[in-house]
Order: structure tokens, then sequence, then C-alpha cells
């Protein structure tokens, strides 16, 4: 069982929280050019969405990294 610190803990929740900030802002920010563009193929719609899987697969990484672990605050 890994032992983690409340400020541990708090540090994780502040970088999911970031993240989850920073995927909301790509997502608004490439759905509005897509319709300004009236194109999903758009390079900006294009280079927006591959900085966003880049975004969501850290998101993942980090979050599923510790769910699969037990943790004990301490």
């Amino acid at each position: 069982m890994e032992q983690v610190t409340k400020c541990d803990k708090i540090l994780f929740t502040m970088d999911c929280d970031h993240l989850a900030t920073e995927i909301a802002d790509l997502r608004d920010k490439m759905h509005k050019i897509a319709s300004k563009k009236n194109s999903l193929t758009h390079p900006s719609v294009v280079a927006i969405s591959q900085l966003l899987d880049t975004k969501l697969n850290d998101f993942s990484k980090i979050t599923c990294s510790r769910s699969h672990n037990q943790v004990t605050v301490i």
C-alpha cells in the first residue's frame, strides 16, 4: 500500500484540476475555431485536437495510476 502525505494528495488534486481546466478550454477553443472555419480538418483545428489528445492522455495516466494503487493518507 502506497503512503502519501496530505500535501501529495493536494498537489495531485491540483494537477488534475489544472489539467481538467486545460482540457475544457482546449475543447471550447477547438469547437469555436471549427465552427468559424466551418471545417474539422483545418490545420488550426487539427493542431488543437492533437494537443487535446496529449492532455487527455496525461490526465488518464495520472488518474489511472492513482486509481490502481491503494493510497493511505498520513
